[in-house]
């Protein structure tokens, strides 16, 4: 059985206690046109609200902290990123998406596709104004307004790079 071929994977359901180990990948088959989106069994160490950039620890297995532009990451680092696609409580486990693949996040300003994306002030969003964190290889599908959910597409694994 392949990572993708996971039972029991349940998107959007938060369990209490864990269901798989923490940092196992499913990756959801593709359909039509539509690339399978990859996603992390991860626990929440806080709250975390759907459909915002969250960096979490691959060691540990949790999801950390909201997107910060001035924080997280810091000083010239990378941290990885994930979405939930749902809002999780302190110490919640669920299925996050980490990309490639398609999922709904927030957006902080109006988007058009080829947008290049940044971190934002309002923490856990993106934007195309430039800022001290890079967001590479994650675009919106179809334009979006400001401060809008919309539809994302991630083309490989979602980091933030802290620009020096």
């Amino acid at each position: 059985m392949t990572m993708s071929q996971q039972l029991g994977v349940e998107i959007g359901v938060a369990h209490t206690t864990p269901k798989h180990a923490l940092g196992a990948i499913y990756t959801s088959p593709a359909s039509g046109v539509t690339i399978g989106t990859t996603y992390m069994y991860l626990q929440a160490d806080g709250a975390v609200t759907t459909a915002l950039f969250y960096t979490y620890n691959e060691v540990t297995g949790q999801i950390e902290d909201t997107l910060e532009v001035a924080v997280h990451p810091a000083d010239g680092k990378t941290k990885p990123l994930c979405v939930s696609p749902l809002t999780l409580a302190d110490n919640e486990y669920a299925w996050v998406v980490i990309g490639p693949g398609v999922f709904t996040a927030t957006s902080a300003e109006a988007l058009d596709v080829d947008d290049v994306l940044y971190g934002h002030a309002t923490v856990g969003t993106v934007a195309d104004t430039a800022s001290a964190c890079f967001v590479p290889g994650v675009t919106v599908q179809t334009a979006i307004g400001s401060a809008t959910t919309g539809t994302f597409v991630a083309h490989n694994r979602m980091n933030a790079y802290d620009l020096p």
